[in-house]
Parts: C-alpha cells; sequence; structure tokens
C-alpha cells in the first residue's frame, strides 16, 4: 500500500478551497435572486397575519398554512423545471415570473378578501363543525397563497439556468444562489414583521412587496429582456399599468382586520393597531347594552358585558376571601383589567404586579376605566411586559396570589399556561399561605378537555375547588387546606370600594358568590379520573380542543351542579345553625342555576320566548334576581326592536312595558319605553319616561338628546286637524 502522505496528496482537492469566488458577485441574477428570497419570507409574515384575521388560529391552522406554502413552493420548482425543458428562460422569463408573483398576491388578496363568510354558512350544531371548518380554512389559505406561491416556486430553477453555466460549477454555484436567497429571507421576514407592519400596516405591507416583486421582475426583463428595447420597455411598462390598476381597485381598506370580525356590522370600531406580533382592537356593540370588547387577531380576549365582567372580579374577589392577609398580588394578562381593578379595590394590597405579554393591550386600556376602576394610575401596580410563565421562571418575587385569565386554551401557545409544569413554576413562586386563581373556560371545548385542565391543576396543588360562574369556571389552589371565614367575608363585602365595584356585576350578598361552589380536591379528582393531564411534552387539549370549537356545555354543567359538594366543609366564623340556613339558601340557588343554565342555552340557539321561561322560573326560586333580571330584559328589548322594524309599534311598546315592570329604576328601560312611545305618537308620555331616565341618571346622554328633541317637537303649534279645517 502506499505511505499515509501519499495518500492524502493524492485525495487532497489541488488548490485553496474558496467559498465564494467574486465574479459570482458580478452578476445580477445573484442580487436579484437574494431580493426574491427577502419577498418570499415578506410575503408569508404578512400573509400569516392576514389569515390569523380570517380564520381562528390553533395549531391545525398553522400546520395547514405551512403545508400550502412549502406544497406550492415545491410545484411551481417542478413546473418551472419543466417550462426550461421547451423553452430557453434566461432573465426574460425570470422577470415575467417575478413579476407575476407580485400582481398575483395582490389579486389573490382582493379576491380573498371579497368572498363572502363562508364560515358564517356552517351551523354550530353542525356534527361535522370541525371538519367543515378545515375544509373552509384550506379554502381561504388556498385563494390567498396557492396562485403566488406557485409562481415563486417557479423562480428557483430559472435563476439556476441563469447562474450556472458549466456543470462542473452546478454545487458551488447552487450554494452561492442560495446563500443570497437566504440571505434575503431572512431580511424579509425581519423586515415585513418588525417595520413595514408596525408601520404602514398590513395591507400597505403588501402592496410595498408586491411592488418590489413586479420591480425585480422589470430590472430582469431590462437587463435580459427582448433585443428590441421597445419591447422590453413595453412589456415592463405593461406590467407597471397593470400593478397600478390593481392597487388603485384594491383601495385602501382602513382597519383592514375589522372587517374580518364576524359581527363587524353590529359593532363600531373605537381603537385600531397593527403591531409586530398582531392585531388589537376596541370595538362597541351598537345594541342597548354598548359592549365594548378587546379582541387579539379577531380573538375575544375580554369584553364588558356582565357576563365577562362578573367573571373578571370574581378572579380577583375569590383568592383575596380565601386569603385576607394577603399582601401581594400578581395578574397574568391584563386584558380589560377587571381582575387587577377588583384586587386594587382593597386597600390590604400593598402591591400588585400585572403581566401583560402585548403593550398595545395596556396602551388601549383606556376605554376600559370605567370598568378596572383606572387601575394603571394605582400607584401600587407595576406593569411588566413579558411573558407570564416566564415572569415566573425568572423572578425573586414570591405572591400571596397568582391569578390568571389568559386566551382561551385552544388557541395556539396558550397551552403553555395549563399545563402541570407551570402550575409547579407557579406553586414555587406562593407564599406558604398563597393561593393560585384559573379561568377555565366551558365552551368551545369537550367535557373530555375540561377535565383534563382541572385533573393538571389538582395534581399540582394538594388543595384544590371548583367554581362556576355562569357557564366559566374557576379553579382556586392552595398548599394549605383552604378556609373562608364567613364573618370576615362579610367584613369585605362591605368595603365600600369592594361593594359598589361588585354592584356593577348585579352581586349583593355572600351567599351569591358562595352558591358558585361546585367541588372540593376529593369530589374533583374523582370526578376528572382516567382524564389525561396536560403537560409541555404532551400538550393534548391544544389538538383536542379545536375540534370542539362549537361545544356549550350547558347540559354538562347543569349535570355537575346538582352532584355538587357542600361549601360548608371551607366556612369558619359562623354558628352551626347559620351553617344550616347558608346550606339551605345554597341548595335552592343550585336549583336556580339549573334553569338558569337551561335559559342561557335557549337564548344561544336564538329560542328567546323558552330562554324567558327558564329565567322566569329562576326568578320564582328566588335566585340572582338582578343578574336574571338584566337577561329578561335583554329578551324584551330583543324583541321590540325585531317589532318596531317591522312597524308594529304597539307590540313594541308592551315589551318595553314589560322590562319596565322587571325593573322600574333602570334609566335604560325608561329610554327605550320612551322612544317605543314616541313611535306610537304619544310625546307627552315619551317625555315623562325621559325625564324619569334623566332623574336616577342625570348624566344619561341619549335620554337628555330625545328629551330636547320631544321638548322641541311638543313646542311647535300643532297642525290644525281635519275637523277643524272643515269648521274653518
Amino acid at each position: 500500500s502506499l505511505p499515509q502522505k501519499t495518500r492524502a496528496a493524492e485525495i487532497s482537492p489541488p488548490g485553496k478551497v474558496r467559498f465564494f469566488k467574486a465574479e459570482a458577485f458580478r452578476e445580477p441574477i445573484i442580487y436579484l435572486f437574494a431580493l426574491s428570497g427577502l419577498a418570499a419570507l415578506a410575503y408569508e409574515i404578512i400573509w400569516t397575519r392576514i389569515l390569523v384575521l380570517a380564520l381562528v388560529v390553533d395549531a391545525y391552522a398553522f400546520s395547514l398554512m405551512l403545508s400550502i406554502f412549502l406544497g406550492g413552493i415545491a410545484i411551481g420548482s417542478y413546473l418551472g423545471s419543466t417550462l426550461l425543458k421547451r423553452y430557453k428562460g434566461g432573465y426574460l422569463l425570470f422577470g415575467i415570473v417575478q413579476a407575476l408573483i407580485g400582481t398575483s398576491a395582490i389579486i389573490s388578496f382582493m379576491l380573498m378578501d371579497r368572498i363572502p363568510a363562508l364560515q358564517r354558512a356552517i351551523s354550530l350544531g353542525d356534527s361535522l363543525y370541525w371538519q367543515k371548518s378545515m375544509l373552509v380554512m384550506f379554502a381561504k389559505s388556498n385563494l390567498l397563497m396557492l396562485l403566488p406561491v406557485l409562481v415563486n416556486g417557479m423562480a428557483f430553477p430559472l435563476a439556476v439556468q441563469i447562474f450556472v453555466r458549466k456543470i462542473k460549477t452546478l454545487g458551488s454555484r447552487v450554494g452561492e444562489l442560495y446563500f443570497a436567497n437566504t440571505l434575503g429571507a431572512i431580511g424579509g421576514s425581519l423586515l415585513a414583521g418588525f417595520l413595514l407592519i408596525p408601520l404602514v400596516g398590513i395591507q400597505k405591507a403588501l402592496l410595498i412587496i408586491a411592488s418590489l416583486s413586479v420591480l425585480i421582475g422589470i430590472v430582469a426583463i431590462l437587463k435580459g429582456g427582448p433585443r428590441s428595447p421597445i419591447l422590453r420597455y413595453a412589456t415592463s411598462g405593461g406590467f407597471i399599468v397593470v400593478l397600478v390598476v390593481l392597487i388603485s381597485l384594491l383601495g385602501e381598506v382602513s382597519a383592514y382586520g375589522f372587517r374580518q370580525i364576524p359581527t363587524y356590522r353590529n359593532a363600531r370600531l373605537l381603537w385600531y393597531k397593527e403591531c409586530f406580533d398582531n392585531t388589537i382592537m376596541v370595538t362597541e356593540d351598537l345594541g342597548h347594552d354598548k359592549t365594548r370588547r378587546l379582541l387579539i387577531n379577531r380573538n375575544q380576549a375580554t369584553s364588558t358585558d356582565l357576563i365577562g365582567q362578573r367573571k373578571n372580579q370574581i378572579l380577583g374577589h375569590l383568592p383575596i376571601w380565601f386569603n385576607p392577609e394577603a399582601r401581594k398580588a400578581l395578574v397574568i394578562c391584563f386584558g380589560s383589567g377587571g381582575t387587577a381593578g377588583t384586587i386594587g379595590a382593597y386597600s390590604e394590597i400593598s402591591s400588585i404586579d400585572c403581566v401583560e405579554i402585548s403593550p398595545t393591550v395596556i396602551e388601549c386600556n383606556h376605554f376600559f376605566r370605567d370598568f378596572n376602576r383606572d387601575i394603571v394610575a394605582d400607584p401600587r401596580i407595576r406593569i411588566i411586559i413579558n411573558d407570564g410563565r416566564n415572569h415566573l421562571q425568572t423572578t425573586k418575587e414570591k405572591y400571596d396570589i397568582i391569578t390568571l385569565e389568559p386566551m382561551h386554551p385552544g388557541l395556539s401557545g396558550v397551552v403553555s399556561l395549563y399545563t402541570v409544569e407551570f402550575y409547579r413554576v407557579c406553586q414555587r413562586r406562593l407564599n406558604r399561605s398563597g393561593v393560585v386563581c384559573q379561568w377555565v373556560p366551558l365552551y368551545s371545548m369537550s367535557v373530555k378537555d375540561a377535565k383534563s385542565i382541572i385533573r393538571s391543576f389538582c395534581l399540582t396543588f394538594p388543595h384544590s375547588s371548583f367554581w362556576i360562574v355562569g357557564q366559566e369556571g374557576v379553579l382556586l389552589g392552595s398548599s394549605k387546606p383552604q378556609e373562608m371565614d364567613f364573618a370576615k367575608l362579610k367584613v369585605l363585602f362591605d368595603i365600600p370600594a369592594v361593594k359598589s365595584h361588585l354592584a356593577r356585576v348585579l352581586i349583593d350578598n355572600p351567599v351569591t358568590v358562595l352558591s358558585y361552589f361546585v367541588m372540593g380536591e376529593e369530589a374533583l379528582l374523582a370526578y376528572t379520573s382516567g382524564a389525561p393531564v396536560v403537560t409541555d411534552d404532551f400538550p393534548v387539549i391544544e389538538y383536542s380542543i379545536p375540534r370542539s370549537k362549537n361545544r356549550f356545555l350547558y347540559e354538562e354543567i347543569a349535570e355537575l351542579q346538582q352532584g355538587q359538594d357542600t361549601i360548608a366543609a371551607y366556612l369558619t366564623g359562623v354558628s352551626a345553625r347559620e351553617k344550616e340556613e347558608l346550606e339551605m339558601r345554597i341548595r335552592n340557588a343550585g336549583l336556580g342555576r339549573t334553569s338558569m343554565l337551561r335559559g342561557f342555552e335557549a337564548y344561544r340557539k336564538g329560542d328567546y320566548r323558552q330562554a324567558f321561561e327558564h329565567f322566569s322560573r329562576c326568578l320564582e326560586l328566588d335566585y340572582d334576581q338582578a343578574y336574571i333580571k338584566h337577561f329578561m330584559k335583554r329578551i324584551c328589548y330583543r324583541f321590540a326592536d325585531a317589532y318596531a322594524a317591522r312597524g308594529k309599534f304597539e307590540e313594541a311598546r308592551a315589551f318595553c312595558l314589560q322590562a319596565m315592570v322587571l325593573d322600574p329604576d333602570d334609566p335604560e328601560t325608561h329610554l327605550a319605553l320612551g322612544v317605543a312611545n314616541r313611535s306610537c305618537g304619544d310625546l307627552e308620555e315619551a317625555l315623562k319616561q325621559f325625564s324619569l331616565a334623566l332623574k336616577i341618571k342625570p348624566d344619561y346622554r341619549k335620554a337628555r338628546d330625545w328629551f330636547e328633541r320631544t321638548t322641541s317637537e311638543l313646542a311647535q303649534p300643532k297642525p290644525p286637524s281635519e275637523t277643524e279645517k272643515s269648521q274653518r
């Protein structure tokens, strides 16, 4: 055999290894292909943001979008290589492809923006709801991305054909081309996500990148297009004209994301911002309630409706009632600030840390000041812009209370705040008597999903309890046995700031809250036996919840509450007689709550007469009267509006009178009855109702406007009647 040095010399390549040759960077195609890579990744970022607004984004949605993008690139590359077998290629074909990428991106966006909302055609009661939703998701994603992605895939073989002239340099040349394209792609993702979208918005960002694609195409055509200069300029000019026409046809859609909300026609936009990570908007319903909603990427984060605010308050009150000695609190997810504002109502709390991942949510908090007690201005609060879990893992602080209300766990990424590992991090950051309070939505998921969340929580905290507020659950966990001093609870309930805050959500006595209790730790572990545990390695609910988006667990909640535990075991500071009386009142409340849930189910289905009957049963059982009357009034208003729209004003007035019987002290009811009286031609009675509304609420601007208008009309001389005319 040959000596080792001889063998090494024979197999070593001659000369120096040069990673990049200078002549490679003298050719225009490498720069054009780098810009093409920049545009490609910028498109992907922008398309993702568009689809996030058009779809409910979960783990499946991201997988679907990525598969369409990569599949389109692969098919496009195959088509490009096939094209080269028939045509010479060169700069002309590369330029046409680039220009087509830009124009097709605009056309696809226009088509998607103008098609009907396919999702609305799918009934929530459809047994194939998830499968049909996936088909809609697939159709929308293809409509937006497939055509430009197919054309984009053709660019690579065309660029290789231009750049590679000798077969022996194929490997090095393709590597250099890929280097330039990948470098451009990195720049494109940074440009679109961190610069263009925050500065000019999603739509304008798309138009800028589409214009860049057309510009790349024009440069390529001018470089190596038809030999005739006239043809080169004519081809380039043609693409410019097409681009200008498309941009003018598209026009500027102000607040593009707002139009993607299924109910946007029934709301007005108060605030809108497209940030580098999400699109945030605040809307206000056009109905009687004027409910304000905070939406993140079209998904509702929180609202000011009675159901949402009551739940937000319970997430703040409950941990304090179980730990009245608490001084330091942590709120994860600010939302509308309702939970943080509730905690701030207790002067004993010395510091409140609030962790919110999006600074824009804090920026728009002024729209919710009336509901969060302007908590951001409270000197005790510290706003921390961070991920909640990351904060807990890095802080050295320990807390007496940790309460959190993240987005729905079915949305992509949210599951990290529902795993066993997360709860263990919370446990380490609690003081010895500290408590954790976690929101559990009992809708848009299956019973099995809810059991998985509850079991994961209970396996971490040795002492747990489960509470149900309407159709939403609340978990309370601690290391020490949970006790509630009823005598102290009544004292806390009578704190003026707390009492007025609770009055906003129509809670006027502690028994109402105690009736929300369902189960303690032993019953919970038995109830959730066999449910899969949610962990970081096995986030099962992230994949199972999206399949149950159309589920509402009214029947299951009602069944669960019928077998509820007794709260008596958790109460101290109460005599045996008081405890017995409380248990009896709570049992009666349980019957009323079952009727309430059936009423909510009928209300959701649009069967308002059936809902009204169930709610009436709640009143007979003396359950949560003010809360139930609120929804009964909503039903009366719905019927009144429906009859008024059909010109049946007497029937509309009858329903307003029914609302008046339910709550004669509500200024809104007096206003509605006044408007109904005006429609019936009874201006004197209308004026009387507007006056009563202003007497109850002097700053009621809408009632003031109607009062002044009606007063002005009554002051005008009446036209003579037909009888008076004949007498003259």
